[in-house]
């Protein structure tokens, strides 16, 4: 029998480097650490009370800080970004460990973001910028690119504003979810189309302020609308709760003289609403935009609330672009096949958002909820500070508070 020698290292390890042993097999700070963590996670995961998951989380903290430590010892030179990072974390009120840490944490994210997303994150308003990206930055639908549509209706007219998919992501998942909402109706319909030439597409910040425009010179038109969202007729499925309180916090903005971001996404969503009060409001909404040089806008109800999970759910209403190529039945099996799958993946989309920061629902990437939720925690330890200036306690030891009040 051969002997064999077999070398088992920690995921990430690199050869030569001992991460947690010193060379006499003893735990180093970060293998202290790391332990602590551990077992804390064991105990928080075996009796679920307030204080032991925000001991786990305390030990979570102090585990990345050591390694980010570690990290910054063997750093050759610090960016500019880095820099001014540190300076305005101290300025927080954070200690200049804690600020050097947090900067570069902070760095290596946007510096990531930056190639994923192709955005520049040069500065603290470059990062809120980019947080609001979705909703403030039109778009175009390029000539020649594909559309789908489901409906019912085999003789639907070609000439008024229609919601449809126009990426694979949306096309299935408005084959699967809302096909099999169809086909209890009776048979569904795909509608494949095409854009005969360049259709801009209206951020939900651009469409606010076309409607603001429209409601500043048509009281009448704002009076039906604050009428109309007062019993809005439209089905709520799995976003009802969501819708709900959009609606009431469009009538507060409504009723203190403001057209804000909830009145607009209040009126998105009515948009699908084809009644004697509302579609005279959509028809000059659409007009309203089509006079901006707008020909479609985005679905804001699909991409946030009514638990589609679209991507880039459209709404289109300049329909001299639109080419329609072909119509067909689409079989029951293959509803059922898209229904079954696109179930599976929103259950997993909602799993891994649990508990995602509340405000980070716009983020598409799990680096840009990561940013999210480390600014609010700054904010957080920040407003600590400002309540009790002569505190010792770290930055970890504040956000234990929080995580401690959060989970009572």
């Amino acid at each position: 029998m051969e002997d064999e020698l077999y070398h088992f290292g920690v995921k990430g390890m690199k050869w030569g480097v001992r991460r947690y042993q010193n060379e006499d097999g003893s735990l180093t700070s970060l293998g202290k650490k790391r332990e602590q963590m551990l077992s804390d996670r064991k105990i928080a995961k075996k009796n679920r009370t307030s204080s032991n998951k925000a001991n786990a989380e305390y030990s979570r903290r102090e585990f990345e800080d050591a390694k980010t430590r570690l990290k910054l010892e063997n750093q050759k030179k610090k960016s500019k970004r880095q820099l001014d990072l540190e300076k305005k974390y101290i300025d927080q009120g954070f200690t200049k460990d804690e600020a050097e840490i947090k900067a570069y944490n902070r760095d290596k994210t946007e510096k990531i973001l930056k190639v994923a997303g192709g955005i520049t994150l040069a500065s603290a308003a470059a990062y809120v910028a980019y947080k609001h990206y979705d909703r403030v930055t039109d778009r175009v639908l390029k000539k020649d690119s594909g559309i789908a549509r489901f409906t019912n209706d085999i003789h639907e007219p070609n000439d008024r504003a229609f919601y449809a998919a126009v990426n694979g992501h949306d096309m299935k998942r408005y084959w699967g979810l809302y096909g099999h909402q169809l086909s209890d109706v009776g048979p569904v319909y795909y509608k494949a189309m095409n854009a005969a030439g360049d259709i801009k597409i209206a951020s939900p910040e651009t469409g606010r302020k076309v409607l603001k425009n429209m409601f500043d010179n048509d009281k009448k038109s704002l009076e039906t609308f604050r009428y109309v969202i007062d019993d809005p007729e439209i089905p709520m499925g799995a976003g009802a709760i969501k819708q709900s309180r959009m609606f009431a916090k469009a009538r507060k903005e409504i009723d203190s003289g403001k057209i804000g971001k909830n009145t607009y996404d209040a009126f998105n969503t009515m948009l699908v609403n084809h009644n004697s009060n509302q579609q005279p409001l959509n028809d000059e909404f659409y007009s309203a935009l089509k006079k901006a040089g707008y020909g479609a806008i985005r679905d804001v109800n699909d991409k946030k609330n009514s638990g589609y999970f679209a991507k880039n759910p459209l709404i289109v209403f300049d329909t001299d672009k639109i080419d329609v190529n072909k119509m067909y039945q689409i079989g029951e099996d293959e509803i059922h096949k898209h229904f079954i799958a696109e179930t599976a993946k929103i259950s997993a989309h909602m799993l891994a958002n649990r508990y995602a920061p509340v405000g980070a629902a716009f983020a598409t990437s799990l680096g840009t909820m990561k940013m999210v939720k480390k600014s609010n925690e700054t904010k957080f330890v920040s407003e600590y500070r400002k309540q009790h200036p002569n505190t010792k306690l770290s930055n970890n030891e504040i956000l234990k508070i929080k995580d401690q009040n959060s989970h009572a």
